[in-house]
């Protein structure tokens, strides 16, 4: 019996770490954003910019991914979870575009101190990006630390999350938006139309 509830304990770990949980900002009723965390804590959080401003291009230019969607910042962080070690990559986006963003392709290169590539991926992100609209993302990339392998993505950059000395290269490859249109195109389409004015995330 013992060890029937032994097997069962390992399972239930087993299904607890196949999931990666993270912080989450949420609104109350009277409008206010908070961020939930992992602890079972919560703190305020102060309102920063939700508005890129947007791309200067005349009417009917054909734009790039690049151009359509940026990373405006990057960092990583080590986590220490109940499911083990890893390393969290962050990425963050603004949308330039009048479209909802609901995907990117992104490429990422780590560079240590000695300006050394040492690891690089590419990724589909599924995101939410209203039209200009700057986003801090919570959620991550995570790497984890595997005892039984050698030279993982964890063994080459968790000592550069732990210093904070890593350098994070992106590119936009690809953007999805809402109305079934990507960028790149394979036929010209038109993507914006020049804006007046910055617009104001939904």
């Amino acid at each position: 019996m013992k060890q029937a509830v032994v097997w069962i304990g390992a399972l239930l770990l087993l299904g607890t770490c196949g999931l990666v949980f993270s912080d989450e900002i949420v609104s109350r009723a009277n409008g206010q954003k908070i961020l939930l965390k992992n602890d079972s804590t919560w703190e305020a959080v102060a309102e920063t910019t939700t508005t890129c401003l947007a791309l200067s291009a005349a009417k009917n230019i054909f734009v790039s991914p690049q151009e359509a969607v940026e990373v405006w910042d990057k960092s990583m962080s080590l986590t220490d979870a109940q499911c083990g070690k890893a390393v969290a990559l962050y990425l963050h986006y603004c949308n330039h575009t009048d479209k909802k963003v609901i995907g990117v392709t992104v490429s990422f290169a780590i560079e240590n101190a000695f300006g050394v590539i040492v690891f690089d991926d590419t990724v589909n992100d599924e995101v939410a990006l209203e039209p200009y609209e700057k986003k801090r993302s919570t959620t991550f990339w995570r790497f984890a630390d595997n005892p039984f392998l050698v030279d993982e993505p964890y063994d080459k950059i968790w000592e550069m999350a732990q210093n904070g000395t890593a350098r994070i290269h992106t590119e936009i490859l690809k953007v999805i938006f809402d109305d079934n249109t990507t960028l790149p195109v394979t036929e010209p389409q038109k993507v914006l139309s020049k804006p007046t004015h910055k617009k104001k995330a939904k």
